[in-house]
């Protein structure tokens, strides 16, 4: 929809009339009253944009430069700001609109010739002719016409000849001109950085895609406006000094553009350097102080690109090629405008030359004055390389933190250890090695070396968030999970960097994922992957978060996120595989599922997914064979020995299946998984009671551990304890409320209770977590059979009887299913 609302002579469409000064309206600023050479009857156009409605209007008058500036920049900034959101004709006429503000509005020719005609004649007669000569002047730049040139020369010989004169101190003007060009860039890197902060102070983290809509509009309109201001600067220089030489103007124009562009940038570091200041950043002496600034005002802009690169954020590169565009903007504005403007002083010097006023030469002053900023700053740029902002002092330890960084990026973390450790030795007071040291441990398996080295780097500097997140990780791996929770939070609020967000939430994430609160979960990782979409953990823990909450669509869409980040690792191929698996996509299922064989080398992680889809499939050899070829290279590792006894139990080897579990308790001691997988050996050799002891002994040991409650359920339902059964399938829901056998055990103890409502309602979400589970069919089938659905139920039980395969206490399942088909229409299964 556009909406151009309503029009008058001093606010027409832009694109339909042209503003009309009426014949008796004064030639004044219509806001101050001045009447003067800057006098301008102008529209200046602007856009609004509300999603589907775009409002286009403009501003338009008669205005001295000063409320000139004013409204153009109002313009600018409401449109560069809110001009974009319309769809479609917000990004139609957004451009359209901003160009036109660049180019400096609608100016109607002919009506601000008049106008000029008028104010010239006004102020003959009140005897102000050199006013008089300098409006003429200024028509000059509108419209070139030979009336108006006798006009000026007629004025130039009424004219004190002092008046065409440069300024005395003639080098300073493009001395300041320069270096204000660099300020103004870091004036506007200050406040868009300043702005930033702002808005992801006052919202919520969780919600990462508003702050960067927020911040993009600002952003947008702060760079127009500089390069109008810029546009403004290079105009105002050249008419002070009356330069008119080609080559210097344009070169001097594409300097000082240059120069405001770099300063952006620089802007940006200088609020970073700031925030380490306040942040108590130690320096070693004053001169440390006084060559870190030096770095900081001189490289800083070369600091925020390499940091683009090397994170390789998406936002940060959207940054860099917004500031690309800016720099060209600039570059445009400042050469046209350099060219409009000594084209018409050009035409000054032709009429003074015709009445024998001598122009002045421009000097060789003028040409030193711009080299020497360049070459001061240059100089300057080049003697602060010997300053850092990482490790600013000793050159060794930054050589030995640089190598180790090398070293950890090419996996020889032994190496990287030891430069670490060299660069500690050579900076004990820094923490940013200390921090790095600990990662480098922390993915050794040194659990208790990293956290000690993350402690000291917090101890040097508790506002840095690195080492904070280091020890999130750590306490995770240790079981720690409040201080890990703690830290994690920790390096949530001290950095706003999105790779390191992404990182805390991940690890907030998998805390709420082992405590089986799968919705906190899900939000987290989703926060995870919305700071940072390259963290491939998230996408794939939030694609298992989805499977086991069995929403599988969604989970099919995380997994195929993370394979366009990364094609080429098995474990989201054996995830996909395992969901197809249970959507019968038996297709997709086969293609998945040989990816993930061809891409399966030493990662566990893929083993472990390859050997869940094996076992879907009942081909529990296969799946023992995957494993068992990671014993050797993972002895440490509890799960795999029982996932092995699990396996062994499915193809009927007790005793293999005992062995596996003595060989756990002899590594790791009686664990409440390690009892836990002793008791289903005790089932399978139908030896309730012993399993039962089993189990008990489990529960005094991890008494919040849901698969021990959720067998605990199963025995004593075979036990005909019903009562029990029902409270341990509860409890077992009430720690972890994804698990089909829970909810299936539950069903089994309602239905002997007589409660099949219940019990039908529990049957039916164990479906829904796990299609493929046998025994949830089973209960659900007898369930509809009690109810008088024998259609349904018949198709449940032969469901059950497609899925089931044989092993104790399901053998009489199978026969139970038989007869009951038997007895239905159609005869035996």
């Amino acid at each position: 929809m556009d909406d151009r609302g309503p029009s008058s002579p001093f606010n027409p469409p832009p694109e339909y009339e042209q503003p009309m000064l009426p014949p008796d309206m004064p030639p004044a600023c219509e806001v101050c009253g001045r009447q003067d050479e800057t006098l301008r009857l102008v529209a200046y156009p602007y856009v609004i944009s509300l999603l589907v409605v775009t409002f286009r209007r403009n501003f338009a008058g008669l205005w001295c430069w000063r409320h000139r500036m004013i409204y153009l920049g109002l313009a600018g900034a409401i449109t560069a700001a809110l001009g974009w959101f319309g769809i479609p004709f917000g990004l139609l006429y957004t451009p359209v609109a901003l160009w036109t503000l660049a180019r400096g509005g609608e100016l109607p020719v002919d009506a601000n010739i008049d106008l000029m005609k008028r104010l010239t004649r006004l102020k003959l007669d009140i005897g102000e002719i050199q006013l008089a000569r300098q409006i003429v002047e200024e028509a000059l730049s509108i419209e070139d016409d030979t009336q108006t040139r006798q006009v000026v020369q007629e004025l130039y010989r009424r004219t004190s000849l002092s008046l065409i004169d440069r300024p005395e101190y003639e080098p300073l003007y493009f001395v300041a001109a320069l270096l204000g060009a660099i300020g103004l860039g870091m004036m506007v890197g200050l406040i868009d950085t300043f702005i930033t902060m702002l808005i992801v102070l006052l919202l919520p983290v969780e919600m990462p895609l508003i702050p960067a809509l927020l911040t993009w509009g600002p952003f947008i309109a702060l760079l127009f406006l500089a390069g109008l201001i810029l546009k403004e600067g290079v105009h105002f220089l050249l008419k002070v000094t009356q330069t008119t030489q080609q080559v210097f103007g344009l070169i001097l124009a594409g300097l000082m553009a240059l120069m405001m562009s770099y300063g952006i940038l620089q802007g940006t570091m200088l609020v970073e350097y700031l925030k380490a200041i306040i942040s108590g950043i130690e320096f070693t002496s004053f001169g440390d102080f006084l060559l870190t600034s030096l770095a900081v005002g001189t490289q800083g802009g070369f600091w925020v690109i390499g940091e683009t690169f090397q994170g390789g954020i998406v936002a940060d590169f959207i940054y860099f090629f917004s500031m690309i565009g800016a720099t060209g903007l600039y570059i445009w504005l400042a050469l046209s405008e350099a060219n409009a403007s000594m084209d018409w002083l050009r035409i000054l010097e032709e009429i003074r030359a015709a009445v024998g006023l001598e122009e002045q030469p421009i000097t060789r002053r003028n040409w030193v004055a711009i080299g020497s900023v360049v070459l001061v700053i240059l100089f300057f740029t080049g003697i602060s390389f010997a300053a850092d902002p990482i490790l600013r002092t000793d050159p060794e330890a930054q050589a030995a933190y640089d190598r180790g960084n090398e070293l950890f990026m090419e996996g020889d973390l032994e190496g990287a250890a030891a430069a670490f450790d060299q660069a500690i030795e050579f900076e004990p007071k820094e923490a940013s090695p200390r921090a790095s040291l600990g990662w480098v441990l922390y993915y050794m398996g040194d659990d208790e070396g990293a956290l000690l080295a993350f402690q000291e780097a917090v101890e040097l500097d508790d506002e840095y968030a690195d080492p904070h997140l280091g020890m999130g990780y750590v306490y995770f791996s240790l079981g720690e999970r409040e201080n890990a929770g703690a830290a994690f939070e920790a390096a949530l609020t001290l950095d706003s960097d999105p790779i390191t967000n992404g990182e805390a939430l991940y690890g907030l994430a998998n805390l709420q994922m082992t405590d089986g609160n799968l919705d906190e979960a899900i939000r987290l990782y989703e926060n995870a992957v919305g700071q940072d979409w390259e963290l491939i953990m998230a996408h794939m823990d939030l694609s298992l978060a989805y499977r086991y909450r069995g929403e599988l669509d969604k989970a099919i869409d995380s997994a195929n996120n993370l394979l366009a980040l990364d094609p080429n690792w098995g474990a989201p191929h054996a995830n996909l595989a395992a969901i197809y698996h249970q959507q019968d996509r038996y297709d997709q299922m086969e293609r998945e599922l040989g990816w993930a064989e061809d891409l399966a080398s030493d990662d566990l992680y893929s083993v472990f997914l390859l050997a869940d889809n094996y076992w879907l499939q009942h081909d529990f050899a296969r799946a023992e064979a995957y494993l068992e070829g990671f014993r050797e290279l993972y002895p440490d590792n509890e799960q795999l020995l029982l996932y092995l006894s699990a396996l062994a139990i499915a193809q009927g080897q007790t005793e293999k299946a005992h062995a596996l579990v003595d060989e756990a308790e002899a590594n790791f001691g009686k664990t409440g998984l390690g009892l836990a997988a002793r008791a289903a050996v005790h089932i399978e050799e139908q030896q309730l009671d012993r399993a039962m002891e089993a189990l008990l002994e489990a529960k005094g040991l991890e008494p919040e551990e849901e698969r021990i409650h959720t067998t605990i359920s199963f025995v004593q339902f075979h036990q005909n304890h019903i009562p029990e059964a029902i409270e341990a399938a509860q409890e077992a829901i009430r720690l972890y409320p994804y698990d089909a056998s829970s909810f299936t055990n539950l069903a089994f103890g309602l239905r002997a209770q007589g409660n099949r409502e219940l019990a039908l309602e529990h049957a039916l979400r164990a479906v829904q977590l796990a299609p493929k589970s046998d025994l949830a069919h089973f209960i659900l089938g007898v369930l509809y059979i009690d109810g008088g659905d024998a259609g349904r139920g018949g198709e449940e039980l032969q469901t059950f009887l497609d899925l089931t395969y044989e092993r104790a206490y399901v053998n009489e399942y199978i026969d139970q299913a038989i007869a009951y088909l038997a007895t239905l229409p159609g005869g035996s299964p």
